[in-house]
């Protein structure tokens, strides 16, 4: 399980990212959630991650955040 702690090691060397910028993130790929499932295979375990985004998904979190 990654830490808060080992995140911010991890996300550090990215310039101009901010808290604020991963909380947006966050909040608004959990609420594209349903929208992301419904891209993937029936077969695929919902409880694992997608290897790839749906392109209008990248578009508008790129955008967004």
């Amino acid at each position: 399980m990654i830490t808060l702690k080992s995140a911010a090691e991890l996300l550090g060397s990215i310039p101009d990212l901010t808290l604020e910028t991963i909380f947006t993130f966050a909040l608004l790929a959990t609420s594209l959630k349903d929208d992301i499932i419904l891209t993937q295979p029936a077969t695929h375990d919902i409880d694992e991650p997608p290897l790839f985004l749906p392109p209008s998904i990248v578009t508008f979190l790129s955008g967004a955040c």
